[in-house]
């Protein structure tokens, strides 16, 4: 048996025929749904970048979202949009005392509620991020030194006063916040080689770090 495969005269005639106003409204309808499909394709990607530098435990920005958030609003503080802020410097004092005693779940309970107080006291004013080893840092634009003062140590009463049980022990959080005001002139580079742990052999810290940086 052979099959022809040349078009029958009558489906040639029903193509002629077909009616425009079909054509047109089923052209409209595969316009509409490839649309709806860049949207979602866009939010998808969207979603990607977010999470790329998010940190999963905190919620909040990580190192290299902080870098992105700080390069930003210097280049507010160089174009005349801002005349300066203050990066508040939180870190987690027993960051390593609460991993080895009580292991990584307990030490990210500590880090997430760290990151509730920080997103409860600063989201309407301030950029928070989780910059790493126990640290945090917020990005404070145009903000008057007594009402800084006042919330860093509004901060810190909140995050020493976390605790809870845990296995029959009883688990405490001991923070130090630190402040360093910056300008055009600075640069992520600059500021973490100063203050930050991440910076410093080891990871250790000297001990005046924190008392250090607080002299606004």
């Amino acid at each position: 048996m052979t099959y022809s495969k040349s078009v029958p005269h009558n489906l040639h005639g029903s193509i002629k025929q077909f009616p425009y106003s079909v054509t047109s409204r089923i052209l409209m309808n595969l316009e509409a749904q490839m649309h709806q499909l860049r949207c979602r394709l866009e939010r998808t990607n969207d979603k990607t970048k977010e999470f790329k530098d998010l940190d999963l435990v905190t919620g909040l920005p990580d190192y290299s979202g902080f870098v992105s958030l700080f390069e930003s609003e210097i280049n507010r503080v160089k174009s005349g949009e801002s005349y300066g802020g203050t990066l508040v410097f939180v870190d987690i004092d027993n960051y390593n005392n609460l991993f080895d005693l009580h292991g990584r779940y307990v030490l990210s309970l500590c880090l997430k509620q760290t990151a509730d107080i920080l997103m409860d006291e600063y989201f309407y004013k301030g950029k928070a991020a989780y910059v790493g080893q126990g640290e945090f840092a917020v990005l404070l634009p145009d903000i008057s030194k007594q009402t800084l003062i006042e919330q860093a140590q509004n901060v810190r009463g909140k995050i020493d006063n976390i605790s809870f049980q845990w296995q029959n022990q009883h688990v405490t959080v001991k923070s130090s916040v630190g402040l360093h005001a910056y300008s055009a002139s600075d640069c992520v580079k600059h500021v973490f080689s100063k203050f930050s742990r991440r910076q410093t052999k080891g990871g250790s810290v000297h001990k005046n770090r924190f008392q250090q940086k607080a002299q606004y």
